[in-house]
């Protein structure tokens, strides 16, 4: 038995300025074959219009329920609303709890908690979007996740930074006003390194990154969209708890003429396989 699980940032809900789903309805076109067990959309942005119309669009197409949405805190008033999602597939999931706003007002964006059964697999599933702003940020946001971090975990999302043994970027092709966003700041304002350290948290306290647990070189999800901003990051992540380590089977960025035109991120998936027993 296989569980397959998937993050996608749909950027701006998939809505274009003009009100165009042209986007969107690739997303759902994208994600439609792949046979996903658990799904986080971080950025499901303005999707609470008309009684949440676009949600069960997306999940009756995938065959998928929702299971929860996390309002983002922080924003701009600008807009419409964010929020994050997570979906399952209730041909082989069952619900056993969901929290979908776990520290509520401690995240930018937001973050959903559930205990899922998987093809008879139990699994604590975290979907989070950290911090846009700063590595200070997404280190603090992080440190809600660590408690789980030796269980049978997934936690997914969008992390907005790559994994601490990644290369260092090319700074010169992100312009200098987005470098606060993923670089250190020294106490002089001047920028250091990149900033990884909620990534970095994360692992230490016990997370494993599937695509070094298989040898893989990193696949990026992003620096495809934007023409300022060409540096290839893998912003977006799948990472599972020690106790759920020896059932990664594969991990893989889901990179297609499709997917490259629809979000300024690709999806990231994850396949696991066997039992992690039930830990309470």
């Amino acid at each position: 038995m296989t569980a397959r699980f998937c993050t996608y940032n749909l950027l701006e809900g998939g809505i274009d300025k003009d009100g165009s789903d042209h986007r969107r309805m690739s997303q759902i076109e994208i994600l439609e074959p792949q046979g996903i067990d658990v799904l986080a959309l971080p950025e499901v942005k303005g999707w609470d219009g008309d009684d949440w119309a676009r949600l069960y669009e997306i999940a009756n197409c995938l065959e998928m329920m929702p299971l929860g949405v996390s309002q983002s805190q922080c924003h701009s008033g600008v807009g419409a609303a964010n929020y994050t999602a997570l979906l399952y597939r209730p041909d082989t999931v069952s619900v056993a709890s969901c929290n979908p706003n776990i520290g509520h007002g401690a995240f930018h964006h937001g973050a959903i908690r559930a205990w899922l059964c998987i093809k008879g697999s139990y699994y604590r599933v975290l979907a989070t979007h950290l911090s846009w702003t700063d590595g200070a940020t997404r280190l603090r946001e992080s440190r809600w996740f660590t408690d789980y971090a030796k269980d049978c975990t997934v936690l997914m999302g969008d992390f907005n930074e790559d994994t601490p043994t990644a290369p260092e970027p090319d700074w010169t092709k992100i312009p200098e006003q987005l470098h606060s966003r993923y670089r250190l700041v020294n106490d002089d304002g001047s920028y250091g390194r990149a900033d990884r350290r909620a990534v970095g948290n994360l692992l230490s306290a016990g997370y494993v990154n599937p695509g070094d647990y298989l040898g893989q070189k990193p696949e990026p999800t992003t620096g495809h969209w934007y023409e300022n901003e060409p540096e290839p990051q893998t912003l977006d992540h799948i990472l599972v708890g020690d106790a759920a380590k020896k059932r990664i089977r594969r991990y893989w960025t889901l990179k297609s003429p499709e997917s490259l035109a629809a979000s300024d991120h690709l999806p990231k998936l994850l396949d696991l396989f066997e039992s992690c027993g039930h830990s309470g």
